[in-house]
């Protein structure tokens, strides 16, 4: 087993790599390509239009222009790669107001700001010595590349343009990167603007203060300069964008995973392995949308139906029917609702032996489990006044301690200080966390510190996209599973699976009716994909398994709240 985890983790490892490595590669495929048409449109001049033409060929033909080329496809190569390992696939929420604004001042944030402040202060300065007739200083030119590439983090960042979002239906990548062109460039040039309006602002301002060292207003209303600032601001902005999406591209395309295998590298691989990779946020969303789309073909589920050899045993949707619903019931006990034992998976427990002291019978053995689980055997020393005094020691092998004797008094003593120095530190230590807590009773910082209403179970609800995923695959497959379940293995889960949803029904809906404005929360559309994705598997087990409703062993408790699908 240990063996089948490392070499999955390899592969899953591998897989991600080769997808930023293959977006990286088409970008810089990509960018002398897109240069040449940016740079055919800054050397654009309608008052001599074959002039400017020959101005664009001999700079395209030149070799400082594929230089240029070769260096800026570098460093947003090191932009992407940064935003590659900022992206996320859970949205991220903030539990009180203070986190709320200070949302994107992290550790993810302030190295995506400095990647993107580096490639934009490259390219801003390489390419003020690109365009050379260009009245203003390389330095301006780098500090427009920094401040550019300072607004695109923070408006990334603030509009959740990090999280990885995967569509279900798949298109073929040119498809997917063609239909989306067109948008990339339109927010690019929208992004670039605000951008160039935040500048202007800062070194107008900035000028009042500091002359020498920011733009003044005879550089403002510069008409070249304005058009070089927008010709720069709107190649970084486009190209970052473009980047973006055949990142987002390459790392949401669907795999399709072996459901069976016999090898170790397909066992390591398959899907039921897939979904369990916790390690892997981005495989097992992949594995949760392919065992998805499994459950709508009528080819692919046949394995998830079949007995494994040897032993004839339903090994793969034993492994599905447990993955799903371990993932459903812990959504369920987040969202606030208790789910009966039954309905909990429960640990083999086992109780191991402990050896305690009787005053009367010298040594035995503890059956107690709460004896069992200190591992600890208790010793009988003299104090002072000759009372028995216990002190907890570990022992092995059961071997009785010696007693205490009077000449270890100092050993005590000793231990006593160090205690009583270790105090102290510890005093030291709870100090701030002791000032927070006084300082967030007072009403005003209470209301920046004070957890949001709701907060925990709205983090759940909007990261609850693999479990979107497992509830419709396990209720097509349930649904399937009547005429094409040859051998049963469905029936004796059929409960369980449907308890689960049930369940899990109950709690989405009391977290809907109980949540404060729930139009303006984030995720909104997931909450209620994930309530509508319930309702209708529900409705469609109840309507497949109708004549059999009273034979499939459903708690009383769940069984009304389960036949009223089949009367609406």
């Amino acid at each position: 087993r240990v063996r089948y985890q490392l070499v999955g983790k390899m592969l899953t490892g591998e897989i991600c790599r080769w997808r930023i490595g293959a977006s990286c590669f088409w970008q810089c495929m990509v960018c002398p390509a897109f240069l040449t048409v940016f740079t055919a449109f800054y050397y654009v001049e309608p008052r001599r239009p074959l002039g400017c033409i020959g101005d664009w060929l001999s700079l395209v033909t030149s070799t400082r222009f594929w230089l240029f080329c070769g260096a800026a496809a570098l460093l947003f190569t090191v932009s992407t790669i940064g935003f590659a390992s900022a992206t996320s696939v859970h949205l991220e929420l903030s539990k009180t107001r203070a986190k709320l604004l200070l949302k994107p001042f992290s550790a993810r944030f302030w190295m995506l700001v400095g990647l993107h402040c580096l490639a934009g202060t490259g390219i801003g300065l390489l390419a003020g010595r690109l365009c050379s007739h260009v009245s203003w200083e390389h330095s301006s030119s780098g500090a427009l590349g920094f401040w550019l590439g300072l607004y695109f983090t923070m408006d990334t960042v603030w509009k959740g343009k990090h999280i990885i979002r995967f569509p279900f239906l798949q298109q073929p990548r040119l498809f997917r990167v063609k239909n989306k062109l067109w948008d990339v460039v339109v927010v690019g040039v929208e992004t670039a603007l605000k951008a160039i309006r935040g500048f202007y602002c800062v070194n107008i301002i900035g000028s009042i203060f500091f002359p020498d060292v920011f733009l003044g207003i005879q550089d403002a209303i510069n008409l070249s300069l304005f058009y070089y600032c927008i010709f720069l601001s709107t190649l970084l902005t486009v190209y970052w964008r473009l980047g973006q999406l055949l990142l987002m591209t390459f790392l949401t395309e669907a795999i399709v995973f072996p459901i069976l295998g016999t090898s170790i590298q397909q066992q390591a691989n398959l899907l039921t392995t897939a979904i369990k990779s916790a390690h892997s946020p981005v495989i097992q969303h992949l594995a949760y949308l392919d065992l998805a789309r499994v459950s709508t073909s009528s080819v692919r589920r046949q394995p998830v139906f079949s007995l494994s050899q040897p032993g004839s045993q339903p090994k793969v949707w034993q492994s599905i029917c447990q993955e799903c619903t371990r993932l459903l019931n812990d959504l369920t006990v987040r969202l606030g609702v208790k789910l009966p034992d039954s309905s909990l998976p429960q640990p083999e427990v086992q109780s191991l032996p402990l050896i305690v002291h009787s005053r009367q019978s010298g040594w035995i053995d503890s059956p107690l489990p709460s004896l069992a689980n200190d591992r600890m055997i208790y010793r009988r020393n003299r104090g002072h006044h000759g009372a028995e005094l216990w002190s907890a020691s570990p022992v092995s092998h059961g071997h009785c301690p010696t007693p205490a004797r009077a000449n270890q008094t100092s050993g005590l003593s000793q231990e006593s200080r160090q205690i009583q120095v270790l105090k102290g530190l510890l005093s030291l230590w709870n100090i701030p966390k002791q000032v927070i807590e006084r300082l967030k009773k007072n009403p005003v910082i209470s209301y920046f510190f004070a957890e949001l209403p709701d907060a925990d179970k709205n983090i759940h609800l909007t990261n609850s996209q693999c479990h979107l995923w497992a509830v419709q695959a396990l209720c097509a497959l349930v649904s399937a599973s009547y005429e094409e379940d040859k051998y049963g293995v469905v029936q004796r889960d059929l409960s369980g699976v449907i308890s689960s949803l049930l369940w899990l029904l109950k709690a989405v809906e009391l977290h809907t009716k109980q949540s404060v404005a729930l139009s303006q929360q984030e995720g909104i559309e997931l909450k209620l994909e994930l309530r509508s994705a319930l309702q209708q598997g529900l409705t469609s087990i109840a309507v497949t398994f109708a004549d059999h409703i009273k034979d499939l062993n459903i708690p009383p408790e769940r069984l009304d709240c389960f036949s009223y699908f089949l009367r609406h």
